[in-house]
């Protein structure tokens, strides 16, 4: 049991490092999918693939800080909240800049 499981492992670190997203690239097109993945500059010093944040998921408004939003989202305050940011479906955006009732 304890091989059985030695093996699976292996095999789950094996398969991640050739399917990592993180991979080193130079553009946002040498990413896996350039539509749910940007390439920025990561912590150590090397461009790599990064996901874009969905619906509902923090990111910065000024891009720096974050990938922009996938196509269709953008990113926006959260209501109430100076720094808080989200992607929100640009059909939606009026829903973010609502002050709740």
């Amino acid at each position: 049991m304890k091989t059985a499981l030695l093996f699976l492992f292996c095999l789950v670190v094996i398969k991640a490092q050739f399917f990592n997203p993180l991979t080193p690239c130079q553009s946002d097109e040498n990413c896996p999918s350039p539509e749910t993945h940007c390439c920025r500059l990561g912590v150590f010093g090397i461009n790599t693939c990064h996901v874009r944040p969905h619906h509902g998921w923090p990111c910065g408004l000024t891009g720096l800080d974050s990938c922009p939003c996938v196509p269709g989202f953008q990113c926006v305050l959260k209501p109430n909240s100076t720094a808080e940011a989200w992607c929100v479906s640009m059909d939606l955006e009026w829903l973010a800049q609502r002050p709740e009732e």
